[in-house]
């Protein structure tokens, strides 16, 4: 594999010493695993190799993936320093009770909440403990300090540009992809909207992703399609 490769994953993602899953893509499995949710889309994800869509760790090693080895698991490990880092104490903090007051807020041990830091930057917490007027609350990434393994399998390489560009409008469409048509002509593409999937950030993306990383694509066109809906009453 390398820089630029479009391809299709699957993955199923642990924590080493539990087996705690944290995420997958496998409906199948979820369900094997009996921890399917039914609010959660599962389905294989697209990534463009060297472009940050996945861990780089991981993504380091799936560069080393031979393309005759599609289709074949592999298994990954990472130390925290490899993944989501090293536990910071100084990412725990504590706020006396009046802070969350002033914001109307109500501090519950195990809450996820959303703060900014002095520079807006926002962060986003676990409150561990809530006693004698004063919240503490941890800032570190849920799974810093974890050493996390990846059961990873690249699904499919994309080729050519006609399937690049499916793979682009897969990306950023998803389930309604089915619904969405393109032509090429020499350079330019272009790409036939239902009006309910038409998304001004959608359309950028797909536009961006497709003349920076697609070869011999120069300029996107979106046509939209607007049915007539008859009154059956």
């Amino acid at each position: 594999m390398k820089k630029n490769d479009f391809i299709e994953i699957d993955y199923t993602a642990k924590i080493k010493n539990t087996g705690e899953v944290f995420d997958l893509t496998s409906e199948k499995k979820a369900k094997e695993l009996n921890i399917y949710n039914s609010k959660y889309s599962y389905h294989p994800i697209i990534i463009i190799l060297g472009q940050g869509f996945i861990l780089k760790s991981l993504e380091d090693k799936v560069f080393k993936i031979d393309e005759k080895d599609i289709g074949k698991e592999f298994t990954f490990a990472f130390k925290p320093e490899e993944a989501f880092g090293p536990r910071e104490p100084k990412l725990i903090r504590t706020f006396p009770s009046s802070f969350f007051k002033a914001k109307d807020m109500n501090p519950v041990v195990g809450q996820t909440i959303d703060l900014e830091d002095k520079n807006g930057k926002k962060m986003t917490g676990k409150i561990m403990s809530v006693s004698a007027g004063r919240v503490r609350v941890d800032f570190n990434h849920v799974l810093a300090g974890k050493e996390i393994e990846y059961d990873l399998t690249v699904n499919k390489l994309f080729k050519t540009r006609e399937n690049k560009i499916d793979a682009v409008i897969e990306m950023f469409v998803q389930s309604k992809s089915k619904d969405v048509t393109k032509q090429i002509d020499g350079n330019v593409v272009t790409i036939n909207l239902p009006s309910e999937l038409d998304n001004a950030v959608m359309k950028q993306l797909i536009a961006k992703y497709s003349t920076e990383f697609i070869e011999k694509i120069d300029e996107v066109k979106f046509v939209e399609t607007f049915k007539n809906v008859k009154d059956n009453k």
